[in-house]
């Protein structure tokens, strides 16, 4: 009786999208590799929505993803977008002016990002895109985890109005920058620069000469061959530190391939719904068939009241466990319903206007 119940708890679609999931995390840890040369590989991220500050009102962070050196540039973006232009720019100024041409960009997936300009840009100047989506942000948890740094800064200086923030980011870019990075116990200026700033805040708690012992570097020799020492000893580092990261990772993971036209639960943890409240959602939203295989990514086949994007990451899909009881009902839930608003085809835009720092349009 007891196998009888615990076969009927499994197979009930209610206790399926009701509990939460303990099982191991879907699919093993995908992380980028790690860059052979300084600036060729970068991480770029916005952050947006912040007060204007000497007309500022948005910051664009750029990450070297070797040196870990970064930029952080304010910039202006209206109506929650900046242009592609203004984007390229930017990276001209502050990347390959002063360092070299990157060929490998690491981004979400933003509006000037995914245009068709943007990418006709990089195709042009041979630069491989590497877009990842938002919730899947393991691929891209180094910017990220510096966004989160810039804000904790911005919150210990920023004046009760919010208003000064950008005097401040030049700062904050030196702070950060001449940390100690706890990988290869270097300081980042050190790594970039091969010598120690004279305002460095970790002067006191570094061992120079265990430093120059590990590094092994033959001071009578070029800057040049120091250099090159330097970033040898930081990637293999590096490298050592990425298999020790992935392999305790994926000890808490398992690689699942699903089949195509496989019926899978969605997660709700990520999708508004009309239902007022979520607290009291179900965890996992109704069962979907998979249409196709989109890279290691899931395309679903969803309901027409879910306006959604229909590509999914397996950490957000849970097989449903189809070995039901004779007599078992198990019913679909039909009152998914996401982004039902009516929809007008308009004819031409009339006029336009900023109204309490939205943007109206007046349409046909």
């Amino acid at each position: 009786m007891r196998k009888t119940i615990n076969r009927y708890i499994r197979n009930c679609y209610i206790c399926q999208r009701s509990k939460t999931s303990r099982n191991k995390s879907n699919d093993l840890l995908q992380s980028l590799l790690i860059s052979e040369q300084r600036w060729q590989d970068i991480a770029m991220n916005f952050i947006i929505n912040l007060f204007d500050s000497s007309k500022y009102n948005a910051i664009l962070m750029i990450i070297c993803r070797l040196s870990k050196e970064k930029h952080y540039i304010s910039c202006i973006i209206d109506d929650e977008n900046i242009t592609v232009e203004k984007t390229a720019e930017m990276l001209i100024q502050w990347v390959y002016w002063t360092h070299d041409l990157s060929s490998f960009i690491v981004s979400d997936r933003d509006s000037q990002f995914i245009s068709i300009l943007w990418k006709f840009l990089c195709k042009r100047l041979n630069i491989f895109l590497w877009l990842f989506i938002i919730y899947h942000s393991q691929i891209n948890d180094q910017s990220e985890r510096v966004n989160q740094n810039v804000k904790q800064y911005l919150r210990f200086f920023c004046s009760y109005m919010q208003n000064d923030w950008s005097k401040w980011l030049l700062m904050i870019k030196f702070v950060d920058n001449n940390i100690l990075f706890s990988v290869i116990f270097l300081i980042f200026f050190f790594m970039n620069k091969n010598f120690h700033s004279h305002m460095s805040f970790n002067s006191d708690i570094i061992e120079y000469e265990s430093i120059r012992e590990r590094l092994q570097i033959d001071w009578t020799k070029n800057i040049s061959e120091q250099m090159n020492k330097t970033l040898i000893f930081a990637r293999e580092v590096l490298i050592k530190t990425w298999k020790q990261m992935m392999n305790q990772a994926n000890k808490h993971r398992k690689k699942i391939n699903y089949k195509i036209e496989s019926r899978m639960f969605l997660n709700e943890q990520n999708i508004i719904t009309a239902r007022l409240f979520k607290k009291l959602n179900d965890k996992m939203l109704n069962s979907f068939q998979i249409i196709n295989l989109v890279d290691s990514f899931y395309k679903l086949k969803l309901l027409k009241t879910m306006r959604i994007h229909d590509v999914f990451y397996s950490e957000l899909l849970r097989l449903v466990v189809n070995n039901s009881l004779f007599n078992q009902k198990n019913e679909f839930s039909k009152s998914i319903v996401i982004n039902d608003e009516d929809e007008w085809k308009i004819d031409d835009i009339l006029n336009s206007r900023r109204y309490r720092r939205q943007l109206q349009y007046r349409v046909k």
